[in-house]
């Protein structure tokens, strides 16, 4: 319940927030936020408030992607380009699941978020970049 209560509280602020800050900074804020939440998942009392944290992220994140989405797409094929986007993310779940149970049979806990949070982080901030959302006006 709490971390459906911060999601709902990150997309209600996600507006405020971008305009005191930029699209940009938010997305390198929450990779720097997320890839620290997962490599330290494994520790009980972190992994609560990490979750909770990552729960605000998802649901402000959620809005402006949204957002952002539904201004630079044309009507005629917004449905499909949220649609594809849906699907992309349920396709990315469906993988990284059943990897990451792999992982953490293979190994431990510790060291498969530790894995995840290092390759997360990196791919990433590699993609950050390629989003040029410098130009993009406040959604």
């Amino acid at each position: 319940a709490g971390g459906g209560v911060l999601a709902a509280l990150g997309a209600f602020l996600s507006h405020r927030i971008e305009r005191r800050v930029s699209l940009k900074t938010i997305l390198w804020l929450n990779v720097l936020i997320t890839g620290l939440g997962f490599g330290f998942f494994y520790l009980p009392v972190i992994s609560i408030l990490g979750f909770l944290v990552l729960s605000f992220l998802d649901g402000g994140l959620y809005v402006l992607m949204n957002a952002l989405l539904n201004r630079y797409t044309q009507s005629e094929i917004r449905a499909t380009v949220l649609s594809i986007n849906s699907m992309f993310f349920s396709v990315f779940m469906m993988v990284l699941f059943p990897l990451f149970g792999w992982f953490i049979q293979l190994w431990d806990f510790e060291l498969s978020f530790n894995v995840f949070a290092i390759a997360w982080t990196v791919v990433m901030m590699m993609l950050v970049p390629q989003a040029s959302l410098q130009s993009a006006p406040s959604v």
